[in-house]
């Protein structure tokens, strides 16, 4: 343990940003839950961002203007965050919040447009649990099938285009599924 990172804070953001198929540097604008300079600090650092980082760091403008401790901050950093990407639809935030101590958080990507037509589906722990593949046979006969079990596979699937990617499908009887891997 020590007082100069937060395995809470970088474990919710890492897994948000993996749910939305991002990288900090896919972010336009951030409202880090600001209750000290250090919780903000502690964010830039497990983004990665540097100190002079032109993108804001609080659309709300930070703890001191919006409540204070205690007085449900974050959801005004999500209306905020909303009220901006209706604005410009094409942005994307990340909003953190902590619950009372720097040891629990929570993170979410936010957009003004939907996204992509992903093809694979995340459980409540934030990683891929299964794809679905629409596809067509080597005779033109389109396919259901679902990928599961291939962690790379359904990564693979969420940073980049998949159509027109050629693999095989099986059919399993038993489940009565079909089945796709590369």
């Amino acid at each position: 343990m020590n007082y100069h990172t937060s395995p809470g804070l970088e474990k919710a953001a890492r897994r948000a940003l993996e749910t939305a198929c991002l990288g900090a540097d896919g972010l336009d604008m951030f409202d880090f839950y600001s209750c000290f300079p250090s919780a903000t600090q502690l964010a830039m650092a497990h983004l990665g961002l540097e100190p002079d980082d032109p993108r804001p760091l609080s659309v709300t403008g930070g703890l001191p203007y919006a409540g204070g401790p205690g007085n449900n901050y974050t959801m005004h950093a999500v209306a905020r965050v909303a009220e901006a990407l209706r604005r410009a639809p094409e942005k994307k935030a990340l909003v953190t919040a902590m619950g009372w101590y720097s040891t629990k958080h929570a993170a979410g990507v936010y957009s003004g447009r939907p996204p992509p037509p992903y093809t694979v589906a995340f459980g409540r722990d934030g990683q891929p649990e299964q794809g679905i593949v629409i596809g067509r046979l080597d005779g033109g006969l389109r396919f259901l099938a679902n990928v599961e079990d291939d962690r790379e596979l359904l990564l693979e699937m969420c940073g980049r285009e998949f159509v027109g990617e050629r693999g095989r499908v099986r059919h399993e009887a038993a489940r009565g599924k079909n089945f796709f891997s590369l």
